[in-house]
C-alpha cells in the first residue's frame, strides 16, 4: 500500500533551497545536518517536493520551470508571511544584502536569531529556527531571502530583483 504524500511544509522550501544551491545533489543526511531537520523529515520533504513536480529524486533533477512558477505564484499561499514586532536577528527578504544594496527600502526585516546584530521587523522564516550554517551559506541565504520577497516582503522592484536572482541560482 502506498503512503499518501503529506503535502508541502514550510521546511520543504528550505530543503528545495538546499537542492538548488548546492553544486552537487546533496544526500538526505547532508541536508539534515545543514538545516538541522531530522532525516525522516528530510525524506518526507523530498517525497513532497517530488509529488508536486518540483524535483525528480531518482534522476536527481530540478524542474526549473515548475520551481519558478511555484515560487513566484504559489509560495505566498503555502507559506503565508507572518510578522511580529521589532527584534534582533539576521536581515531577511528585501533587507538582505543582495537586495538592500540594489533597492532602497525604509523598512528592515529580520529572521530572529540570538547571534544576529541587525534590528527590524521580525518575520517568521520558513524554518522554525534559522541555523548558523544557513547564514554562512550565501546561496542558501539568498534563496530564502528570495522566498520571503515572494511571500510578500518588499515591492515590485524587489520582486524584479528576486526574479533575476532566482534565475541566476537555477542556472548555476
Amino acid at each position: 500500500m502506498s503512503r499518501k504524500s503529506r503535502g508541502i511544509k514550510p521546511q520543504d522550501i528550505a530543503i528545495l533551497g538546499k537542492l538548488i544551491t548546492d553544486e552537487n545533489w546533496p544526500s538526505q543526511k547532508e541536508v539534515s545536518i545543514e538545516l538541522e531537520i531530522s532525516q525522516s523529515e528530510v525524506s518526507l520533504g523530498f517525497k513532497a517536493l517530488e509529488s508536486v513536480g518540483l524535483i525528480s529524486v531518482n534522476s536527481k533533477k530540478l524542474h526549473k520551470i515548475a520551481i519558478k512558477e511555484f515560487l513566484t505564484c504559489a509560495i505566498k499561499y503555502f507559506v503565508p508571511l507572518e510578522k511580529y514586532g521589532i527584534g534582533r536577528g539576521y536581515f531577511a527578504g528585501p533587507s538582505a544584502l543582495e537586495f538592500g544594496q540594489k533597492v532602497h527600502s525604509d523598512d528592515y526585516y529580520i529572521w530572529p536569531h540570538e547571534n544576529g546584530d541587525s534590528k527590524g521587523v521580525v518575520v517568521k522564516p520558513v524554518l522554525a529556527k534559522i541555523p548558523e550554517s544557513v547564514i554562512n551559506n550565501e546561496k542558501l541565504y539568498l534563496f530564502l531571502s528570495i522566498v520571503d520577497i515572494y511571500r510578500g516582503l518588499g515591492g515590485v522592484r524587489h520582486i524584479k530583483e528576486a526574479n533575476k536572482s532566482l534565475e541566476r541560482l537555477l542556472n548555476e
